[in-house]
């Protein structure tokens, strides 16, 4: 029950950290953090229009807010009872710092280094310490995502739209250290499927790769790593 309430917290707040992150950026991870918890003062506005808008915003926030709460309330319960307790904290770690990187990406259309640099550390710790995959797989599998995104860019280098951010590069690289190649190559795949549903919802054959990559990677840890 804990680790559910401590799910829905997080969850809870990722949208509001979603938020600031689009006011901020680029910054140093210093000044996220400093800004990420601090709101200059701004005179108040007396417009019956603007709070009544202010207030639907606010609505509407809180609604995602308390959705994103039960989800990761509902995924932190599946680690707890379908993982191995070696790997709990950095599954924990993993969900929450992936789907706060996506939703990230689709809201400014960027995958900041604050995320996918540590991801890609912690990785790698996860199979030294943990032992659920082989740190030799876990470098093996960072490299080939690195290589597989040089060879995408270098095939879409004549269609800007095709080719992949230096930020989906280094979650590429992130993700092969702790899904290894075959598990990057499945994630590949289904985020290759995924980018197609995304985008025939939203109507248009563009938009932020990270978040199809970043589902279709955290469904191939849950399957990689359920007892």
């Amino acid at each position: 029950m804990n680790i559910c309430i401590i799910g829905f917290i997080l969850g809870f707040i990722l949208p509001f950290i979603v938020g600031r992150f689009g006011k901020i950026l680029p910054a140093t991870p210093g000044a996220i953090v400093v800004h990420m918890f601090h709101r200059p003062r701004f005179p108040r506005v007396h417009n019956p229009i603007q709070t009544r808008r202010l207030k639907q915003k606010w609505l509407k926030l809180l609604i995602v807010a308390l959705g994103w709460g039960v989800v990761m309330s509902a995924l932190f319960y599946i680690i707890s009872v379908a993982m191995l307790p070696s790997v709990h904290i950095f599954a924990f770690i993993f969900v929450w710092v992936v789907l706060t990187a996506i939703t990230v990406d689709s809201e400014i259309q960027l995958l900041p280094d604050f995320f996918t640099l540590p991801l890609t550390l912690l990785g790698f710790l996860f199979g030294a310490q943990t032992k659920a995959i082989d740190i030799t797989y876990s470098l093996a599998g960072a490299f080939f995502g690195y290589l597989i995104s040089i060879v995408s860019v270098m095939a879409t280098r004549g269609s800007a739209k095709a080719e992949f951010g230096a930020g989906d590069v280094k979650l590429l690289v992130a993700l092969g250290g702790w899904l290894g190649i075959i598990g990057l190559n499945y994630a590949i795949i289904l985020s290759f499927l995924l980018f197609v549903l995304l985008s025939a919802i939203r109507g248009k054959n563009v938009g932020a790769y990270g978040p199809a990559l970043g589902l279709g990677a955290l469904f191939t840890f849950f399957v990689i790593y359920t007892k």
